[in-house]
């Protein structure tokens, strides 16, 4: 592996660290393709360095760097160097003595979390641009890695992207594979490859509504959902979109719409379960006390 790929893992690394509600060493192993040794070897150099490790059962979380550095000894990136970070991220090799300088210091700054953030927004957006020119071009796309949520799998996947939905949160795309129109997050994604096949399928890419979550498919259920004033600003804040569907009764407010998974509707949901009223389907109400009554058990563990 070459010196660029192994800071930008330690910098992800990082990222995802910093998450308030942490990660486990399973997780960060799976995220990244290596084994849980390997984290760990991570998590002592980390320790090694000054930061502080949280434990909280089995996740791990990047508190702040040790008191006894003091602020004297840390380093301070020139304008010059800052300059050609970009670069260094992007197919250049590591030749000159400036480069090399630089990744020596990318490791014991104290806030590096503004790093890692920047480097993983300029990833997704390389990724945007790389689907944008696709769809231009019509071709279809390799995307690598995709970790699903849903399917709770992390698996190439080859598909013809149509259009994104707003702000580029999501492309719609034809799924080859499964041959239907599915929603992509550039975030979850590890790569995207241009192929040089045209779209095949055209006439299947039909585009059905992205619902508020974000999520298109052939599939769609009516929801009706009580909702504190708290959830309903959430809502709306998380899922702009959504504002349209929510209207007051009383001292609360009423989502109805269509949407295209329960699951993704659940993950929200699920979040405010003292301050929801799940009036319809039923399905819904059903999925949401499966995922809590599994998210207890593997508590209890």
């Amino acid at each position: 592996m070459i010196e660029q790929q192994k800071i930008l893992r330690v910098l992800l690394l990082i990222s995802k660290l910093k998450h308030e509600d942490g990660c486990s060493k399973a997780d960060l192993a799976a995220s990244f393709n290596v084994s849980t040794r390997t984290v760990e070897r991570y998590f002592q150099l980390f320790e090694d360095l000054g930061f502080v490790l949280e434990k909280n059962k089995s996740k791990f979380r990047l508190k702040t760097m040790d008191s006894s550095i003091q602020a004297q000894n840390l380093v301070i990136f020139t304008l010059e160097e800052a300059q050609i970070i970009h670069e260094i991220f992007r197919n250049s090799t590591i030749s000159t003595e400036i480069q090399k300088s630089i990744l020596d210091k990318l490791l014991p700054l104290s806030e590096i979390t503004e790093i890692s953030e920047f480097i993983s927004r300029g990833i997704t957006s390389k990724y945007i641009s790389q689907i944008a020119q696709a769809i231009q071009d019509k071709k279809q796309i390799k995307i690598v890695q995709y970790n699903s949520l849903n399917s709770k799998t992390k698996e190439d996947r080859w598909v013809e992207p149509v259009k994104f939905t707003k702000y580029y949160e999501s492309v719609i795309a034809f799924d080859i594979q499964k041959k239907q129109m599915r929603t992509f997050k550039p975030t979850r994604m590890e790569g995207v490859e241009i192929l040089e096949t045209t779209w095949q399928h055209q006439e299947q890419h039909q585009q059905n509504s992205t619902d508020i979550f974000n999520v298109n498919n052939t599939q769609s259920w009516q929801i009706k959902v009580i909702l504190s004033e708290r959830a309903q600003q959430l809502l709306i804040e998380e899922f702009p979109q959504a504002k349209q569907y929510v209207r007051k009764q009383k001292t609360d407010y009423v989502l109805e719409c269509t949407v295209h998974s329960l699951e993704a509707t659940a993950r929200f949901l699920q979040g405010f379960i003292q301050e929801i009223q799940i009036i319809s389907p039923q399905p819904l109400k059903k999925l949401i006390i499966q995922n809590l009554h599994k998210g207890l058990k593997d508590l209890a563990k």
